[in-house]
């Protein structure tokens, strides 16, 4: 990218003023020339005091909240012990008694978020307060201005666990350090070079529509709009997994007619000539290749491409009465989780089905980051294959295969549930989805009013990700440091006492026990272990998977925040073998296949280790930006509505401003009209928007130095 004279010279001046800073690269640490009185410092002997302000929402603090979000007045947890208003939860109470300290929560009891708790205390000018829980830049922001946390960094020789993950992760010791070259808080890990987002759908739907002879619909036609992705003819070869998952193979993906030019092409497009056609595309273009058609997209060898996805989603839309019984509704091919900004962005996180990269990333549907071959953090903001993705999804839109209104909660009015997968899935009316695969497998429970109710995820579609006519499974969607973590204050230091348990806390969750209790609670509520992933990790109880589904619905992060007082957004991993346990059994056979995808390297991944890239494309990118306030203020004066911090961008219309701009183009089309009068960009002109008139350009620029100095390049 062509920078201006201004933002050379600018630049330039920045790095000049902070020359010091601009040069530091967090290296790997060594063991403190001070650490000899190590076993002295840490002495847990005597009990110790910590004023903790560590919550996570109005339902999760670390003590028991009785009639809050599910809770009962008591609860008689596993362990025997009933838990009441006001006592420390499992997790909590047992760090407490290992650490020998006692913790007075002193978080604000009336927040509802983490940035609500630190804004309050802020404003108290953090008085009485030992430890807090917030966003790494919003830590970073007020140490390096104020002061105000300890540099733990110059303490690393009393957190041998922390030191020693550190040293092993430099994306992770890149991403966390200020722009002062310090690291103020230890970060946290929603689990770490693990799958995150995944393809969901009613499989039962694609074997009843692919492996039966019907009868299918012949009342509802569709009327194209989408434009193909793949190419209109194809010969070349993909890697898929083989059925049984013992290795990977080689399968040929030939065809003469695209499947969207074949189905369009139909002397009518109902429910069953678009089902023959798709059927016909299968049998003639993988001959040999499945035991029965649907594998194609279900299998553990599957190998689809996106436009047969697509074609697959008109299958399902006209063919409703086949699949659900009624006509009053029509099935939905394709649906958010909510009606929010940041569950619909989810549509342009699997903008990754046509190979844009950077959708998906860990910073956030605001920046899209993603790292070039040449090692160039990039942005898919600026490429135009996103805005051709937002193109096909209002295609899609226009022919039904996406929720209509998404964003309005009315959308799905009138049906029973609170969220748009609940209610879709709960009247038999969902198809598929982008999202977690726990928490959204947990409607697996509709099977038992539902005859065949089959959720599950599936494989990712193979796309020509290089743009060079090879094609491949991949996937941005990849664990890494999430933006939360927790930091000791820095007038800590002025209580030795205090000063060395804190840091013990801040170093015990990366060590294997304090991992272990944070990430699956007490060993009254284990029992055994089983394998995740070839390593052995504690198997979760019955009596607590019992307390799991019955109390929280099966949903795991309810559970262990609101009743045990794990996962917490504080610095450590999250075990997702935890997380494995607690997935509906029908949502673990598609993780599993997933899982042997990525186990065999058929499914292409980013990673975090440096030296296992296979390319600087493959690594994930810093979550957060080490940089001074300097650079902080050019983004400010220079970019002032990149509100990347958000991960929203504003919306054209003046009265939508906590809204993702995409959502217009995707709901109105490309030089479309607003319900309230705006007229829409071009694509060209909204490429525009995004790098000149909201000061995009500016922002990649400073964020690109940033990245560069971080990565010591």
């Amino acid at each position: 990218m062509k920078m201006s004279k201004r933002i050379i010279a600018v630049l330039l001046s920045l790095m000049f003023a902070f020359g010091l800073a601009a040069c530091q690269t967090v290296e790997g640490f060594d063991v403190d020339a001070n650490a000899e009185d190590y076993d002295a410092k840490m002495d847990l002997s005597e009990n110790v005091t910590l004023n903790l302000a560590v919550m996570y929402d109005t339902n999760a603090f670390m003590y028991y909240k009785a009639n809050a979000g599910g809770t009962a007045e008591e609860w008689v947890a596993p362990d025997g012990v009933t838990y009441r208003d006001g006592d420390l939860k499992p997790v909590w109470a047992e760090m407490q008694k290992r650490l020998n300290f006692t913790i007075n929560d002193v978080s604000t009891a009336a927040a509802t978020n983490v940035a609500g708790n630190y804004n309050a205390i802020q404003a108290a000018n953090f008085e009485g307060v030992d430890i807090i829980n917030a966003n790494g830049t919003t830590i970073n922001n007020e140490a390096t201005r104020n002061g105000t946390f300890l540099p733990l960094d110059e303490y690393m020789g009393y957190m041998p666990n922390l030191r020693a993950f550190l040293n092993e992760n430099a994306i992770v010791r890149a991403t966390i350090a200020s722009g002062d070259g310090h690291i103020y808080y230890a970060p946290y890990f929603d689990g770490m070079d693990d799958l995150e987002n995944m393809i969901l759908m009613r499989i039962d739907w694609v074997e009843k529509l692919l492996d039966t002879e019907g009868p299918y619909d012949t009342d509802r036609v569709i009327t194209p709009y989408y434009t193909p992705y793949m190419p209109e003819t194809l010969d070349t070869t993909v890697q898929a997994v083989l059925a049984d998952g013992s290795g990977a193979q080689t399968i040929p993906k030939k065809y003469d007619k695209n499947i969207i030019t074949a189905q369009n092409e139909a002397a009518v497009m109902d429910g069953a000539s678009l089902v023959q056609v798709l059927k016909d595309h299968i049998d003639t273009n993988y001959p040999g290749v499945y035991a029965k058609r649907s594998d194609l997209f279900i299998g553990q060898d599957a190998a689809y491409d996106a436009d047969e996805l697509v074609a697959l989603y008109r299958c399902v839309l006209a063919n409703t009465t086949f699949l659900t019984g009624q006509s009053e509704y029509d099935a939905v091919p394709l649906f958010p989780r909510e009606a929010t900004s940041q569950r619909y962005a989810n549509f342009w996180r699997m903008a990754s089905i046509w190979g844009v990269r950077g959708t998906d990333a860990r910073t956030g549907p605001g920046t899209m980051f993603y790292v070039d071959k040449d090692g160039e953090l990039q942005s898919a903001y600026f490429q135009t294959d996103i805005y051709d993705a937002v193109e096909r999804y209002n295609q899609m839109y226009k022919e039904g295969l996406l929720l209509q209104d998404f964003d309005k909660q009315e959308a799905t009015e009138g049906l029973e549930g609170g969220s748009h997968s609940e209610r879709l899935l709960r009247a038999n009316l969902g198809f598929s989805m982008y999202d977690y695969n726990q928490t959204q497998t947990v409607f697996n429970r509709f099977d038992s009013e539902i005859e065949g109710f089959y959720f599950t995820p599936v494989l990712p579609p193979v796309a020509d990700w290089n743009k060079d006519g090879n094609y491949f499974m991949f996937t941005d969607s990849w664990r890494g440091v999430k933006t939360e973590g927790w930091s000791i204050l820095a007038n800590v230091a002025n209580d030795e006492a205090k000063l060395y348990r804190a840091l013990k806390l801040l170093d015990y969750q990366y060590s294997p026990e304090g991992h272990k209790l944070m990430s699956f609670g007490p060993d009254a509520f284990l029992d055994g272990e089983i394998m995740y992933l070839g390593q052995p990790v504690p198997k979760l109880s019955d009596a607590t998977l019992a307390d799991l589904t019955n109390l929280a619905g099966g949903n795991y992060t309810n559970f262990y925040r609101r009743w045990m007082g794990g996962t917490f957004p504080i610095g450590y991993v999250k075990n997702q073998g935890m997380e494995y346990q607690t997935v509906h059994p029908k949502g673990q056979t598609g993780l599993d296949k997933n899982l042997k995808g990525l186990e065999l390297g058929v499914i292409k991944h980013l990673t975090g280790n440096v030296a296992a890239a296979e390319d600087p494309s493959y690594l994930l990118v810093p979550t957060t930006f080490s940089q001074t306030a300097a650079e902080e203020q050019f983004i400010t004066d220079n970019a002032p509505l990149w509100i990347a911090a958000d991960g929203v961008i504003l919306s054209n219309s003046s009265n939508m401003a906590n809204r993702h701009i995409f959502a217009d183009y995707v709901l109105y089309g490309f030089e479309g009209t607003m319900p309230d009068g705006t007229q829409l960009l071009s694509k060209e002109g909204l490429l525009e928007f995004f790098k000149t008139e909201i000061g995009g350009e500016n922002f990649l620029t400073v964020r690109r130095e940033a990245y560069h100095r971080m990565m010591g390049q």
